[in-house]
């Protein structure tokens, strides 16, 4: 299940009847309420309005909260392609746990959908306003194309009263996926709760339910009174890892003495210029062999000549190496095969890191770039692939005269400990790897 899922578009039964028959349709809309109604007949109830209406509020429970009781009980007594037929419409209806349920457990609809930007007071107005005409609106948060944060609001068409339990349940999650914090904090604190630094690295979320208070002394159930609450969740999921420059700031620190080299702004460069590594290696991959490929021409000669699924491999270190650099973990940076060690000697020449700065420009990310925290240890790069493997081994490969001492059983490649950076050993891991992967996120 998706975390965006959340209102599904609800689809309801409806009947039109006649004194002897009633042909019951299903109708959907999509999310705007202006648009004109769907409608596809689901069968014909050779029967009375009345039969007709009752099949028609079952078929709608069942469709709405899952509950099939009073329908199964009604379909004992009807013809088999009715039951087929009712059965097909529910399994092409929307799971009732995405359904934004309202009062008599009705579908809410959705009225409208705007977009706001980061640190305006707009949106917190908005919200407000919402909530004074007793109408539903959800916020998520999202990165728009500069790689800055947006909320995205829903508005609906009613609300809905919980027991205090079921705050926590009325907006369910994904599988796996938990609420990390949930605050509820007072109309009047909205715009503060919105101005949260975790709106910024995690997915999050805020809505508003009338919550349920029971005076324990009255034994009326139906005796009780309802107070409108806020809720802002924030999930333990990060927000749109390959696209938010800013869970560079969030997990990166200059000062940390393990990054070393490390700083959060060369981490930044070293992302992009593995991006465009990846780039030109997938164009590679995708047009063999007609590609141009830089980064072919750039390896050692030994290894341009080598096959296509040579190459796919090359395409999937980068990825590899790229998503490490984008989620600074720095354990999984660490080359685990000779072709990644030759991939980091190209990502931090000069020329690639100046092609990395054109790649900042061309994706207009340039104002994340200068955003974030300057560090005397900024771009070492002669330290980086070092820093990684604890020696630069990879870089003899380049030379021509070193080709015999790619073999582990070399003179020279014995008393050094290089080990065996031949072309057909460049995708086997080191003894020292750990084979895990990462996803491949640009």
């Amino acid at each position: 299940m998706s975390t965006r899922t959340f209102p599904a578009i609800p689809m309801s039964f409806v009947p039109i009847s006649t004194p002897s028959r009633t042909r019951i349709y299903l109708v959907s809309q999509e999310a705007s309420v202006a648009t004109v109604p769907r409608m596809s007949q689901v069968l014909t109830l050779n029967d009375s309005p009345e039969a007709a209406k009752r099949l028609t509020e079952a078929l709608n429970t069942a469709a709405w909260t899952g509950d099939r009781s009073d329908l199964d009980r009604l379909l004992q007594a009807l013809p088999g392609p009715i039951r087929q037929a009712c059965d097909e419409a529910l399994s092409n209806s929307p799971d009732p746990s995405q359904l934004a349920l309202g009062f008599d457990d009705v579908p809410m609809t959705i009225l409208s959908e705007m977009t706001f930007g980061e640190g305006g007071t707009d949106l917190a107005i908005y919200l407000r306003a919402a909530m004074d005409l007793g109408l539903q609106v959800l916020v998520e948060n999202s990165i728009d194309e500069r790689g800055y944060v947006r909320f995205d609001v829903t508005l609906l068409s009613g609300d809905r009263e919980v027991e205090p339990g079921d705050v926590d349940s009325w907006w369910p999650t994904a599988g796996g996926v938990e609420v990390a914090d949930r605050l509820h904090p007072n109309p009047a604190d909205l715009d503060d709760a919105l101005k949260d630094d975790r709106w910024a690295t995690q997915e999050a979320r805020a809505y508003w339910l009338w919550v349920i208070e029971r005076n324990e002394h009255d034994d009326d159930p139906d005796s009780y009174s309802a107070t409108a609450e806020w809720v802002v969740e924030f999930l333990d999921l990060p927000l749109d890892v390959p696209n938010n420059y800013q869970i560079f700031v969030e997990e990166g620190d200059p000062d940390d003495r393990d990054a070393s080299f490390f700083t959060i702004r060369t981490r930044y460069l070293l992302w992009n210029s593995l991006c465009d590594i990846c780039a030109d290696l997938d164009s590679l991959t995708m047009e063999w062999p007609e590609w141009d490929s830089t980064v072919k021409e750039d390896m050692p000669l030994m290894v341009q000549a080598q096959p296509h699924e040579w190459w796919r491999e090359m395409f999937k270190s980068a990825e590899r190496l790229c998503s490490a650099a984008r989620l600074g973990r720095w354990d999984d940076l660490v080359p685990r095969t000779p072709a990644e060690e030759a991939l980091i000697s190209l990502a931090t020449r000069p020329e690639y890191i100046e092609a990395a700065r054109d790649y900042i420009d061309m994706l207009d990310r340039s104002e994340q770039y200068g955003s974030l925290p300057v560090s005397e240890d900024d771009e070492v790069w002669g330290e980086i692939l070092g820093e990684l493997t604890g020696d630069v081994d990879i870089e003899m490969v380049w030379s021509a005269k070193s080709f015999a001492q790619t073999d582990p059983n070399d003179e020279v490649n014995r008393r050094l400990g290089m080990g065996d950076y031949r072309p057909e050993a460049w995708h086997r891991l080191f003894d020292r790897a750990v084979p895990r992967t990462l996803p491949p996120e640009l």
